[in-house]
């Protein structure tokens, strides 16, 4: 199980600055970046560029207004003014940057499934992995690898306070051709 993200915002007061090749600056007047050196993030929304929005990793030291990076494509970035709402999600699922869910004893949620129900608690109050914010609702993603007859496949769920929350993960069955 990974969070989906650690935190998100959505603004329309985030910019492209100093652009050069596959770097630039991201740069917004009322938010935070809660980024260090070499962490990923995922920018949307800007409507200027397609190259400026995707993967992008954060270099240097951020200054909680700005981060430089690098588009983890190497494509192009152009410089680009504020308006656009743009959204932010910083250490993603789906990159190097990725944090595997730590249950109540801050052991990773993970393993190999070997029945039908699969238990685990969870620190709503106090796990603060990757910077996340404790009391909020964690976004997260659960990841099942069939090893002979089904699918890769994932499945996005939210821990709310509630206990008792169900997350079913049903897997297709591999549609490998088999020609006898």
């Amino acid at each position: 199980m990974y969070f989906q993200y650690i935190h998100i915002q959505t603004r329309d007061d985030i910019a492209v600055t100093s652009a050069s090749g596959s770097s630039a600056t991201l740069t917004t007047v009322g938010g935070t970046f809660n980024l260090s050196s070499g962490d990923y993030f995922i920018v949307s929304g800007f409507t200027g560029t397609a190259a400026n929005n995707g993967v992008k990793v954060a270099t240097g030291t951020p200054t909680g207004t700005s981060v430089d990076y690098d588009d983890a494509l190497g494509q192009t970035q152009v410089n680009e003014s504020v308006g656009d709402t743009v959204t932010v999600k910083e250490q993603p699922f789906d990159t190097a940057s990725a944090i595997v869910v730590d249950d109540n004893g801050g052991t990773d949620i993970s393993g190999q499934v070997t029945q039908q129900n699969i238990t685990f608690d969870f620190n709503y109050d106090g796990n603060v992995q990757g910077g996340r914010t404790a009391s909020t609702d964690a976004p997260v993603v659960v990841v099942a690898q069939g090893l002979n007859d089904s699918e890769w496949v994932f499945a996005e769920f939210t821990i709310t306070e509630a206990t008792g929350l169900s997350f079913p993960v049903n897997a297709p069955d591999e549609l490998t051709y088999s020609n006898p």
